[in-house]
């Protein structure tokens, strides 16, 4: 049987239409010769009306793309070449999809040219899959920036591959920092960091975290920072690369150490209530029995008369009990348990009182200053108590210089705008009338600094004290609504700052 002969122009379309692209063949003035059935899926476009020209370029190119693909058709009819120029068809039922062009001159064996062929390959899955990269990519950019840490991805050799915003704000972009050695960049350093946290979480397998206080950046700020750590396996289950986590710590240490310091404020202040108690009661009791004591003693005098062999021993028992009753009543005083005479007064009268006696009674081997403000605000309290802390803070510093030195007291107003910490609790926002007696004497350590108001503690020579001058300068100052600060180091002298409440209009 004879077989049948296929024809040229019909062998070439069935191979053009068994393929998945948009086919074509434009002559040199322009008219399609040939557009492949495939058009029709890519476009929505009768394949018969593109091939016709009643639909045109314009109408299944994208508004936006048109003038792109426009001057590319024309360089196509010019005898040039054009390779994967993506655009944008715009499809007969409002729809669009992508679309990969490339077209090639036609020439014949005399090198006459009979247009250009071309393609167009319905990218759209891929498109849309880039696409969907780019916008994880860039809500994945937004999550790493909105956390507020420093992100850092290293190689083994501490090479930095790649940083987030948060760092490139400080150190620079990261095109300028890529590649160079991450300790040699940010910390200035010749070798690694000490417990780098890289190094363990690589050595390790596992994350790897460590602190980094005090650390210096480039604009002279001072910040402390944790790092953490993770290893990230390699295609071929090896750790060759690290990201480390950047926290910047600063505040939150900062907190930390504030409520430690209010722990500590609020323990010392619940030990000193506690020894006020306890001093209250057994002062009462002590009262009672010393009431007892002074009057048997009085009785006993009175029989004995003045000629009597007991009459100094009789004496020596009345005086030791006064003195004792004296200390009973400084250890109300450090328990607020005493009645007081309040008025309003001016600080600066009481200061003048006592610097008045001080000065005739002090060795001349320490000089008295005086600084008081004319302006001075009024405030209310027992003057007789406010002159014994002055007198017992006079006295402790003159203790503390038996070489001589300089005393000086101070007075002046306090405008507090936010709560202010001081040793025996904080000051609130509001006005304070302050008292600040300084002098030039050893200093005190800051191991006895948190004990100095405690009653009967005392650094001096048995005999010399009974330690309950301060005690009752705090009981006062507690008693009035104060609070006490004090500023101390050995061989630098000490500064009392004590704060009364300014009287309200």
């Amino acid at each position: 049987m004879k077989q049948a002969t296929i024809a040229p122009d019909f062998r070439f379309r069935v191979i053009l239409e068994i393929t998945a692209d948009w086919q074509f063949w434009v002559r040199e003035n322009g008219a399609i010769e040939y557009v492949s059935t495939e058009s029709e899926r890519i476009s929505g476009y009768p394949r018969e009306d593109i091939l016709t020209g009643k639909v045109r370029l314009r109408d299944y190119v994208h508004p936006e793309d048109y003038p792109m693909i426009r001057a590319r058709y024309q360089s196509a009819i010019e005898g040039k070449e054009g390779h994967d120029i993506e655009f944008r068809v715009h499809r007969k039922d409002g729809g669009t999809r992508w679309g990969s062009l490339s077209f090639v001159p036609v020439r014949d064996e005399a090198g006459r040219s009979f247009g250009f062929r071309g393609s167009i390959r319905d990218i759209t899955d891929r498109k849309e899959a880039e696409l969907l990269v780019q916008r994880e990519r860039d809500t994945l950019g937004k999550v790493v920036s909105s956390i507020g840490a420093g992100l850092l991805l290293v190689d083994r050799s501490q090479r930095i591959i790649w940083y987030n915003s948060v760092i490139e704000s400080r150190f620079g972009p990261l095109d300028g920092n890529r590649g160079k050695i991450c300790y040699e960049t940010f910390k200035d350093r010749t070798t690694a960091c000490k417990a780098c946290p890289v190094i363990r979480a690589f050595e390790g397998g596992c994350d790897a975290r460590a602190e980094h206080p005090g650390v210096t950046l480039p604009g002279g700020e001072v910040r402390d920072f944790l790092n953490i750590a993770t290893p990230l396996r390699g295609l071929d289950g090896s750790f060759d690369q690290c990201l480390e986590l950047i926290l910047d710590v600063t505040e939150s240490r900062a907190i930390k150490a504030e409520r430690k310091k209010l722990r500590e404020e609020l323990f010392q202040s619940q030990k000193m209530e506690a020894v006020g108690t306890l001093a209250g009661g057994i002062a009462h009791e002590f009262n009672n029995l010393l009431t007892g004591i002074l009057g048997f003693t009085s009785l006993l005098q009175m029989q004995a008369g003045p000629e009597s062999p007991n009459g100094k021993s009789l004496g020596m028992i009345d005086k030791s009990a006064r003195r004792a009753a004296e200390l009973t009543g400084q250890l109300l005083g450090f328990a607020r348990k005493g009645t007081r005479n309040v008025q309003e007064m001016c600080l600066n009268e009481i200061v003048a009182l006592v610097l008045s006696i001080v000065r005739h009674t002090f060795d001349r081997a320490i000089a008295i200053r005086e600084d008081m403000s004319r302006e001075l605000w009024a405030m209310e309290g027992d003057p007789g108590q406010i002159e014994q802390v002055l007198f017992n803070l006079c006295i402790n510093a003159r203790d503390a210089m038996p070489s001589g030195g300089t005393l000086t007291v101070r007075t002046c107003n306090d405008e507090v705008l936010s709560t202010r910490s001081v040793l025996t609790g904080t000051l609130a926002p509001g006005r304070w009338v302050s008292l600040t007696v300084q002098d030039t004497g050893t200093g005190i350590a800051p191991s006895v600094r948190e004990r100095i108001f405690e009653p009967f503690f005392t650094t001096k020579e048995p005999g010399k004290g009974t330690g309950m001058g301060l005690s009752v300068v705090y009981g006062i100052v507690q008693s009035h609504g104060g609070a006490i600060d004090v500023d101390s180091a050995p061989g630098s002298g000490t500064t009392f700052l004590v704060y009364f409440p300014a009287k309200t209009s």
